[in-house]
C-alpha cells in the first residue's frame, strides 16, 4: 500500500481541515514538537482503513476535537495498479458514516458503504487485518522508542508481542510434551516386550499350535459323545413324563367319582330346600298383598339408588364450585383495578425519568465545560507573549484573561443530578416490574376463573344427566331433583 492523500477535520488536535499530499514521495518523515499531531496523522490513516485506533479501540468518538461535533477523515491510497479512497465521518450523537470507492476511467466507483463490508474489503486488498497491520506496519505509540533503546532481551519481548511469535513458543512446548509422552509410551512397550512376551519364540509358537490341534480333535470327539448322551437324555425324560401323566389320570378318575357322588347328594338336598323356600314365599306373599306392597316400585327404587346417591353428593360440589368462581372473579376484578392504576402511573414515571436524565446530561456537560475552562486557564498561566503555544505551536500574541470557574459547585450539581437520575431510573424499573407482575396476576386469575367455570359447568351437566336418568326410571322432575329425600326413602 502506498498513501496518496490524507484529509482530516475535527480529529484530535486538527480541529480545522488539514490535507497532506503524499504524491511523489517514496520516503518521508513526520516531524514536529510535542502536541503538534504527528501521531494523530498515523491514527487517522489507521482509522480510515479499519474504523478503529490502537489508543482508543472502537471508541473513536474520543478522537473528536474539543468544541467540534464531528470528525471526518478521507484517505486515498494505491495498491499495485489500483487506487482506492475511504471516507469516514463520526458524530458525538448519531450514527457514523463510511464509504469505500475504487478509481476507474470514469471516476470513482462505490465498493461498500457498511463498516463490516469495508473491513472485509480492506483486509482482502491489503492482505492484512487490523491486528497484523498494527503489528507489522504501524507500531503503537511508545513501542517503537522502547524497541530502539531497549536491551536485546526487551527488544525480543516487543517483537514477540507485536508479531504474535508466542504461538511458536507454545508450539515448541506442545511438541516437547508430545515427544515426552511418546518416549514414555515407547519405554513402557519395551519393558512389556522384555517381561510379558520374553518367551514368544517361533519354536514356542509351533509347540502351542500343535497342542491346539490335539485339543481341537479331542473336543470334536467329546462333542460327538455329548450329542449321543443328549439324545438318550431326551428319550428318558419323555418316558418319565408319560409315566407321570398316567399316574395323574388315575388319580383324577378317582377324584371325579367322589365328586359325582357328592354332587348327587347336594342335588337331593337342594330339591328339598327349594320346596321349603317356595312354601315360605307363599306364606310371605299373602301378607304383602294384603298391605298393598308394590314390588315393581320397590325394584325401581333399588335400581335408582346409586344415581340418587351420586346426585346427592354432587349438590355440595356445585355450590362450592359456584362460590370458588365468584371469589376468583372478584379477585380478578380487584387485580384489573390495580393494573389500571399501575398503567396510568407508568407514563408519569417515564416522564420523570426522562427529565432526570436530561438534567443529568446538562449537569455533566456543564461540568465538562467548567473543567475544560479550568484547564485552559491553568495553561494560560504558563503562556508568555511571543513564545510558541504548546498546543498549536503558534506564537502567542496576547494571553487572554479569565477567571477560574467554581468547580466544587459544578461537581456538586453534577453529583446531585446523577443521583436523581439513578433514583428516577430505579423508580421506573420498579413501576415496570410491578406492572408486569400485575399483568401476570390478571392473566393467571383469568385462566383460573375459566377453569373453575368449566368445572362448575361439567358438574352441573353431570347432575342434569342424573336427573334425566331418574326421570326415565319413573321418578317425576321434582322428586328426582330432591336427591337427598329420595335416598332416604330407598
Amino acid at each position: 500500500m502506498k498513501p496518496a492523500r490524507l484529509s482530516v477535520e475535527g480529529f484530535t488536535s486538527f480541529r480545522d481541515k488539514v490535507e497532506v499530499d503524499f504524491a511523489g514521495l517514496d520516503l518521508f518523515a513526520i516531524t514536529g514538537p510535542t502536541g503538534a499531531g504527528k501521531s494523530s496523522l498515523i491514527d487517522a490513516i489507521v482509522f480510515a482503513l479499519y474504523g478503529q485506533v490502537p489508543r482508543v479501540g472502537d471508541d473513536y468518538k474520543q478522537l473528536i476535537s474539543h468544541g467540534a461535533d464531528r470528525l471526518s477523515v478521507l484517505f486515498e491510497f494505491a495498491v499495485g495498479a489500483e487506487r482506492y479512497r475511504i471516507a469516514r465521518t463520526a458524530r458525538k450523537a448519531g450514527a457514523s458514516q463510511q464509504r469505500l470507492e475504487r478509481r476507474s476511467t470514469g471516476g470513482w466507483d462505490p465498493v461498500a458503504d457498511k463498516a463490516r463490508e469495508i473491513r472485509a474489503e480492506v483486509d482482502r486488498v491489503l492482505g492484512l487485518d487490523y491486528d497484523a497491520f498494527t503489528r507489522s506496519v504501524v507500531l503503537p505509540q511508545g513501542q517503537f522508542d522502547a524497541f530502539l533503546k531497549g536491551e536485546p532481551r526487551e527488544r525480543r519481548k516487543i517483537l514477540v508481542a507485536l508479531l504474535s511469535l508466542g504461538v511458536y513458543e507454545r508450539m515448541l512446548q506442545l511438541a516437547n510434551q508430545k515427544a515426552t509422552a511418546a518416549r514414555a509410551r515407547a519405554e513402557f512397550i519395551r519393558r512389556q516386550l522384555e517381561t510379558d512376551y520374553s518367551g514368544a519364540t517361533p519354536q514356542a509358537l509351533a509347540e502351542r499350535q500343535a497342542e491346539v490341534s490335539t485339543a481341537e480333535a479331542a473336543a470334536r470327539k467329546a462333542e460327538a459323545g455329548l450329542a449321543a448322551f443328549a439324545e438318550g437324555a431326551d428319550l428318558a425324560q419323555a418316558a418319565r413324563a408319560a409315566r407321570r401323566e398316567a399316574e395323574a389320570a388315575t388319580r383324577d378318575e378317582a377324584d371325579e367319582v367322589k365328586a359325582l357322588e357328592a354332587a348327587e347328594a347336594t342335588l337331593e338336598g337342594a330339591g328339598a330346600a327349594r320346596a321349603s323356600l317356595e312354601a315360605d314365599l307363599e306364606r310371605v306373599r299373602q301378607p304383602l298383598e294384603s298391605l298393598g306392597f308394590d314390588e315393581a316400585r320397590h325394584t325401581a327404587l333399588v335400581g335408582a339408588k346409586p344415581r340418587a346417591e351420586q346426585l346427592a353428593a354432587l349438590a355440595p360440589r356445585i355450590e362450592k364450585a359456584a362460590r370458588a368462581v365468584e371469589s376468583q372473579r372478584q379477585a380478578e376484578t380487584e387485580a384489573r383495578a390495580l393494573l389500571a392504576v399501575a398503567q396510568a402511573s407508568l407514563p408519569e414515571a417515564e416522564r420523570a425519568e426522562a427529565e432526570a436524565r436530561e438534567t443529568d446530561a446538562a449537569a455533566r456537560d456543564e461540568r465538562e465545560a467548567a473543567h475544560r475552562q479550568h484547564a485552559a486557564l491553568a495553561l494560560r498561566r504558563e503562556l508568555k507573549p511571543g513564545e510558541p503555544c504548546p498546543v498549536c505551536a503558534q506564537a502567542v500574541k496576547a494571553v487572554p484573561a479569565g477567571e477560574a470557574p467554581g468547580l466544587d459547585a459544578v461537581d456538586a450539581r453534577s453529583r446531585e443530578a446523577g443521583a436523581a437520575a439513578r433514583a428516577a431510573s430505579e423508580r421506573l424499573q420498579k413501576e415496570r416490574l410491578r406492572l408486569g407482575q400485575l399483568q401476570s396476576a390478571v392473566e393467571s386469575l383469568g385462566r383460573e376463573v375459566a377453569q373453575l367455570g368449566e368445572q362448575e359447568k361439567e358438574t352441573r351437566a353431570l347432575a342434569a344427566t342424573l336427573v334425566a336418568d331418574l326421570g326415565h326410571a319413573g321418578f317425576a322432575g321434582g322428586e328426582a331433583a330432591e336427591a337427598a329425600s329420595l335416598v332416604a326413602r330407598i
